[in-house]
């Protein structure tokens, strides 16, 4: 629970359990400096790419202590004109007792004051919430757009934009972070890999999974599937005879 760039804006998300918690403590209180320290550097690469999932160990659930903290914050006056505004992200992460305690909040929201809960796995919240809330569908960006939008946002030259945005499988988020990779080596290796799958003897194959999973880190590993699973795809388009790529 976090106010980012306006006193008005706050930001929820999962976050760990601190030692000795309980659920009405204030939810960063108990937890140890090493856990604090992570939060600001990943608020630090929030407040630089907005498009940043903010990643924490042991973070598994939305704890009810943000979601409580949240209904008090609510209810305190709006600093200057407009409205408070509360962003829950992967709001799916919310548990029994977050759930409960944030129905409440819906069922009598303070004046002045909106929520605003993103996921991906809409059918893993409780119906009582969704039922409470407008819904508001985003789809996947068109690779022009996701092209266009890194070539004018962050200078990427046009070919290169061209193709991290035929890898981003629709998703900007996913385009930035593949900016920082070295594409065309990860997706040989992808490649490589295919090939290796497709001989008989089968410890090569074994060999590279223990290479892969020791020198690359569980996001890039990710990546690595991505561009894999692009490369089939880009074959099958082949076979039909789309000439787009």
């Amino acid at each position: 629970f976090h106010i980012l760039q306006h006193p008005n804006l706050y930001l929820i998300y999962a976050l760990p359990v601190g030692k000795n918690e309980s659920a009405g403590d204030d939810p960063i209180e108990k937890l140890s400096q090493e856990d604090i320290k992570s939060i600001h550097e990943q608020l630090k690469i929030k407040a630089k790419n907005l498009y940043h999932r903010i990643s924490l160990d042991r973070a598994n659930v939305i704890k009810v202590n943000s979601i409580r903290t949240l209904r008090k914050a609510s209810s305190l006056t709006t600093y200057g004109i407009g409205k408070k505004v509360f962003l829950i992200s992967m709001a799916e992460m919310m548990n029994e007792e977050s759930s409960n305690s944030l129905l409440k909040t819906l069922e009598e929201p303070f004046e002045d004051t909106l929520i605003i809960l993103t996921t991906a796995a809409p059918d893993q919240l409780r119906l009582t919430i969704t039922s409470r809330c407008q819904i508001v569908r985003f789809d996947y960006l068109s690779k022009e757009d996701i092209c266009q939008a890194l070539v004018e946002r962050e200078s990427v030259p046009e070919k290169d934009a061209e193709f991290i945005a035929r890898l981003s499988g629709g998703s900007y988020s996913r385009a930035i972070e593949l900016l920082s990779k070295d594409l065309l080596k990860l997706r040989e290796e992808a490649i490589d890999f295919l090939r290796t799958a497709l001989y008989p003897a089968k410890r090569s194959l074994y060999d590279d999974i223990e290479r892969l999973t020791s020198n690359y880190d569980r996001n890039s590993i990710k990546q690595f599937l991505h561009l894999f699973q692009s490369w089939v795809r880009d074959f099958h388009r082949c076979i039909e005879g789309i000439d787009d790529l």
